[in-house]
C-alpha cells in the first residue's frame, strides 16, 4: 500500500532506513519487494542493526542463537518453518552486503539510529552507533548543517518526531503502529497535486506531513482557525517543483456579482442570485512565511463557453508563451523563495496554492460547504472541482492557442 501511495518513478531514489528484517511475518517477502523495486527505480537501503547481527551470523562473527534471540527466528520462519541460517537466499545475504551506512542528499543524510554531530559523516563509528537509541543520546545539528533523518527509535504514539535538525519516521511498524514513509524534499506535496478543502491547521497543514491514515485520525471538523473567514470555504493544494516546473488547475469557475456593473460603472444597485460573492485564487509561500506571492479575483479569470477556466502555475522563466489571457488561460507567479524561510532549510521549490470562496449561495449543491469530511471534495463539487497536474513549459506550450 504505501508503494502504492508513492508510486516512484525511474528517476525517483526509495530509501530505507534499516531494520527490515526481524520480529515480522514475512522478513523474505520483504527483501523480494526490496529486490524487485530496484527495477523500477533507485533504492538505497540503510544498514540496520537487524541486518548486520544476520550477516554476522552468517559470516560466524555472532552466535547464530543470539540473531535469533532478537527477532532473527521470525526472519528465519520466513524462508521456510524449522530451517537453519543456510537456508537464507544466497541472493539476499549478497543484497545484504551491498547496504550503507549513510546516504546523503544536498540537504539531508539518512541512516539508522544516532550520530556524533562534530565528526563528518565519513568518520562516523556506524557500527557502534547502530545500537544506540535515541532514548540514550540525543544528538546536537551536525556539524553539516543538513537535516537527519533516522528510524530505529520507535515512537509508540504513532508520532514522526521532528527536532528541526533531527527527524525520527520510526512510528512503532513492528509492533503494531505505522509504517511511515517521508519525501523529505518534497512533503507535503504529493505527485497526484490533489487539491483540498481547508479544514483547520492540525489536519490541513500539519496532517498534510502524515501518512493519508494517520491523517486521518485526527480532527477536522469546527469552527475557521488561522484567522480565516467563517464566511468564506478555503481549498489548498501544497506543491513541488520537483514533481513538474508548471503546474495546471483547470474547473468551472462558480457564477459571482459583477460588481464593475451599472449604468455608471459603480456597481448594481441589487446583488443579483449568484452561487458566490467573490471568488479569488492567490499562490503563497509556506504558512510560516505568510507571503502571498500573486492572486487572481473572479473578474481576472478568463472561462469559455461553458463557465471553465485554465489557470496555469509557474515561475515567470517557466510561463508557456500560450499562457495568456488571449489564449483563455490565466497566469500566477511562483514564488523564487519557495517556502520563503530565512533559515537553512528554505526548500525554493515549495509552492501553494489557496482558492477563497466567499459567501457560497446555500442553494448552491456543488459548493464546497456542503463537503462535510476530507475526500468528498470531488464527488460534492463535480464540475466546479479544481483539478490539477503537472507539465512542462514545452509540453503545455505545444498545446497551442487553446490549452
Amino acid at each position: 500500500a504505501m508503494l502504492e501511495m508513492f508510486r516512484p518513478q525511474a528517476a525517483d531514489t526509495v530509501v530505507t532506513l534499516g531494520d527490515v528484517i526481524d520480529r515480522g511475518p514475512d522478513s523474505r517477502g520483504v527483501v523480494q519487494q526490496l529486490l524487485r523495486l530496484r527495477e523500477q527505480c533507485r533504492v538505497v537501503c540503510i544498514l540496520g542493526n537487524h541486518e548486520q547481527m544476520l550477516l554476522d551470523a552468517v559470516e560466524g562473527l555472532m552466535p547464530v542463537q543470539e540473531w535469533l534471540h532478537h527477532g532473527g527466528a521470525q526472519a528465519l520462519d520466513s524462508y521456510g518453518r524449522g530451517s537453519g541460517i543456510n537456508s537464507i537466499d544466497d541472493e539476499h545475504v549478497a543484497f545484504f552486503r551491498t547496504w550503507v551506512d549513510v546516504f546523503e542528499t544536498p540537504g539531508e543524510f539518512f541512516f539508522l539510529v544516532n550520530y556524533w554531530a562534530t565528526r563528518p559523516l565519513d568518520r562516523q563509528p556506524w557500527r557502534d552507533l547502530r545500537w544506540q537509541s535515541l532514548h540514550w543520546h540525543t544528538p546536537e545539528p551536525h556539524r553539516s548543517g543538513k537535516t537527519a533523518v533516522l528510524g530505529h527509535t520507535s515512537n509508540k504514539q504513532g508520532r514522526i518526531v521532528n527536532l528541526g535538525h533531527l527527524v525520527c519516521i520510526d512510528t512503532y511498524c513492528c509492533g503494531g503502529g505505522w509504517l511511515t514513509a517521508l519525501e523529505p524534499a518534497t512533503a507535503p506535496a504529493r505527485k497526484d497535486g490533489k487539491w483540498q478543502k481547508y479544514w483547520n491547521l492540525q489536519y490541513s497543514l500539519l496532517g498534510s506531513f502524515k501518512p493519508p491514515e494517520e491523517q486521518a485520525k485526527l480532527p477536522y471538523a469546527g469552527p475557521m482557525d488561522a484567522g480565516g473567514d467563517p464566511y468564506t470555504n478555503y481549498m489548498i493544494v501544497q506543491l513541488s517543483r520537483k514533481f513538474g516546473p508548471v503546474f495546471v488547475t483547470r474547473g468551472k469557475l462558480p457564477s459571482f456579482p459583477d460588481t464593475y456593473a451599472g449604468a455608471a460603472e459603480t456597481g448594481l444597485a441589487t446583488t443579483p442570485q449568484t452561487e458566490v460573492q467573490y471568488f479569488s485564487i492567490v499562490s503563497c509561500e509556506a504558512a510560516p512565511s505568510g507571503r502571498i506571492v500573486d492572486g487572481l479575483m473572479d473578474m481576472q479569470i478568463p472561462v469559455d463557453a461553458e463557465g471553465n477556466y485554465t489557470i496555469v502555475y509557474s515561475r515567470a522563466e517557466d510561463r508557456p508563451a500560450n499562457a495568456t489571457t488571449e489564449n483563455g488561460v490565466a497566469w500566477l507567479e511562483w514564488s523564487p523563495r519557495g517556502e520563503g524561510l530565512d533559515t537553512t532549510q528554505n526548500r525554493e521549490d515549495f509552492g501553494m496554492l489557496m482558492m477563497r470562496i466567499m459567501a457560497p449561495d446555500p442553494d448552491w449543491k456543488e459548493g464546497p460547504q456542503n463537503v462535510t469530511k476530507p475526500g468528498d471534495e470531488a464527488t460534492v463539487m463535480g464540475a466546479y472541482y479544481p483539478k490539477g497536474e503537472y507539465t512542462t513549459k514545452e509540453d503545455f506550450e505545444a498545446l497551442g492557442s487553446t490549452p
